[in-house]
């Protein structure tokens, strides 16, 4: 399946890099690029298409869902919140 990342953007190096991946999905939320029920490509794909790793998409996502900003439904995928 092809996900779409037009959304991404290259990721700020001061930041750690956790930081950073939750820095661009927010930032891409924000402006709505990406939209309430939008789902986020898997893990492994951004982890992948950012070039850091699955754990530290992870930790993003950990920090987005704390957020409210995205909720992961097990077996279904990971979406923007409203």
């Amino acid at each position: 399946m092809t996900y779409s990342t037009h959304w991404l953007a290259s990721l700020d190096p001061r930041l750690p890099k956790y930081q950073a991946v939750y820095k661009v999905i927010a930032a891409a939320i924000s402006s709505g690029q990406l939209q309430v029920g939008d789902k986020l490509p898997p893990r492994r794909v951004l982890a992948k298409k950012l070039s850091v790793t699955v754990d530290t998409v992870t930790r993003a996502f950990a920090e987005l869902t704390s957020h409210q900003l995205i909720s992961s439904r097990v077996g279904d995928g990971t979406y923007v919140r409203e």
